[in-house]
């Protein structure tokens, strides 16, 4: 689910991304144990929200859920990829996608664990890990694993020069858990590196290795119709 903010217009520039995966018990070798585990980012250090929440204060849980939402939109559309440059997708379609993240809309850049529980990082911010929710689904009810962070990465990166320009500082990424992912940077000391890499959308990787219905290749760059799993 994606939070129209200064971030997410921005986007891209292309280090290449390599992407090994290391077995959980290297993770110490990546990450150091004095690493604080947060619930909640803030470039601020002040978070509102303890790490037991269970919803935002201007959410209503007890709200009704399903039904239909007809929004009014100017124009038509040829994509349901929100990620290329190319085309022109429904104004809403990115909301259909998690993040590991999800920003907190009563506090200014802020955000807590989506699709992931927690994070870390070091002092100089030379780095950030994540720590996946096991229950994290994709619509289809399969698993949202480290493998699958580190694609959306790689792809996304690929996918415009927005998001290449927006990454650039994101040197590589590596599996250093069972659910854990690592994002090494370019430079350190830069304190808004790891609220960025907190609101990737994360990608099954699978759907977009296999084919397309009409027998191409699927491929990150290109206009599609086809509904893409979030």
């Amino acid at each position: 689910m994606t939070t129209l903010n200064r971030r997410t217009v921005l986007k891209g520039a292309a280090l290449a991304l390599s992407v090994p995966a290391l077995p959980a018990g290297m993770a110490s070798q990546t990450r150091a144990a004095s690493d604080i585990w947060r619930h909640g980012l803030s470039l601020f250090d002040s978070l509102k929200y303890h790490r037991k929440f269970t919803h935002f204060d201007y959410v209503n849980p007890d709200a009704p859920r399903g039904g239909k939402i007809r929004i009014m939109a100017i124009g038509s559309f040829d994509s349901l990829n929100p990620f290329t440059f190319k085309g022109q997708t429904p104004g809403l379609v990115g909301r259909t996608f998690d993040q590991l993240f999800a920003s907190a809309l009563d506090e200014p850049s802020t955000s807590y664990g989506l699709i992931a529980s927690e994070a870390a990082y070091p002092d100089d911010h030379s780095r950030v890990s994540f720590r996946l929710r096991p229950e994290a689904r994709f619509h289809d009810n399969s698993p949202i694993t480290p493998e699958d962070v580190i694609w959306s990465m790689q792809a996304l990166k690929s996918a415009s020069p927005q998001s290449a320009y927006y990454y650039k500082n994101v040197e590589k990424a590596e599996q250093t858990g069972d659910h854990e992912v690592t994002f090494f940077f370019s430079v350190k000391g830069n304190r808004e590196l790891p609220h960025i890499v907190a609101q990737l959308s994360v990608l099954q990787k699978k759907w977009w290795l296999e084919k397309a219905a009409n027998g191409k290749a699927r491929d990150i760059k290109a206009t599609t119709l086809e509904i893409i799993p979030g």
